[in-house]
């Protein structure tokens, strides 16, 4: 955590303030999560007020964790909301099933994460990369060292041939 005062004419004009990461667990079922978090009290009408890495939040209830995440957006001194490249927004689960997607039942899996990620949506939003993170287990014949294991899915219709090998950051 970083906090700046700027000064003008032996006056404070703004205050800028950083934080690296944190968490605040507001009680035993909610906490507010972020990272890379840039706030400037003296941004002009076209400048950043407050800038995140990723915001986030996270509910559990009966066991089970509920969460969600935007990454790399900003608003603006004026109020408005700005993308920037990289922009995305994802959510998580603990272990819901694939069957609610359409998975097939012979390929068993617990869906952890679903998310979309733009390289700069405000350039080209038709090029996307979707996320799909999951873990497979319950296979017939299913040796014991697969059964965590983690797959990573990526859809894009950006027309690349390997989009995952070009997923925004």
């Amino acid at each position: 955590m970083r906090a700046q005062l700027e000064f003008e004419n032996n006056r404070v004009k703004a205050l800028r303030f950083e934080v690296d990461t944190f968490k605040i667990q507001i009680s035993s079922l909610f906490a507010l999560t972020g990272r890379g978090i840039v706030i400037n009290t003296g941004a002009a009408a076209d400048e950043e007020v407050v800038r995140f890495e990723s915001i986030g939040a996270e509910l559990t209830v009966a066991g089970m964790t509920i969460g969600g995440e935007g990454r790399q957006f900003a608003f603006m001194g004026d109020g408005s909301f700005k993308t920037l490249p990289g922009f995305g927004v994802f959510l998580s689960v603990d272990a819901a099933s694939g069957s609610g997607m359409g998975w097939p039942s012979f390929l068993p899996i617990k869906i952890t994460q679903l998310g979309i990620e733009w390289r700069d949506i405000q350039k080209n939003p038709a090029d996307f990369v979707l996320t799909l993170s999951a873990s497979v287990s319950g296979l017939k014949a299913q040796s014991p060292k697969a059964k965590n294991e983690l797959a990573m899915i990526h859809w894009s219709i950006s027309g690349e041939s390997n989009p995952a090998s070009h997923a925004p950051t």
